[in-house]
């Protein structure tokens, strides 16, 4: 979790890899607010990526995400510093059990 990109915000960056191998995958901005009692995740950047020698930062987004330049620069800096730590796996049926007390929203949900 990180304070840094967004002051004031609390955001986690999710990498999810497509492979053992770690050379592709999709990354996610999450920001992580509160109302009351409540913790809202709210799903705000997702792009699928590459891994690749061609370009300087040795990633290539597949599908762009949303946002402009700092934005994908905030991601490429994620996935680096995420491929750095120990990789884990969350099953399906772990992610569906959401705490009662937690909503998900993503950008693409209907307003």
């Amino acid at each position: 979790m990180t304070t840094k990109d967004w002051p004031g915000e609390e955001v986690i960056y999710v990498v999810a890899y497509t492979g053992s191998s770690r050379d592709k995958g999709l990354v996610f901005t999450i920001f992580v607010t509160k109302q009351g009692s409540r913790q809202i995740l709210d799903i705000q950047n997702n792009a699928k990526f590459v891994r690749t020698k061609e370009d300087p930062d040795g990633i290539k987004f597949v599908e762009e995400a949303l946002g402009g330049v700092l934005t994908h620069e905030r991601l490429i800096f994620a996935i680096k510093q995420i491929e750095r730590q120990p990789q884990f796996e969350i099953s399906a049926n772990e992610m569906s059990r959401v705490s009662s007390s937690t909503d998900c929203l993503s950008y693409a949900d209907k307003k």
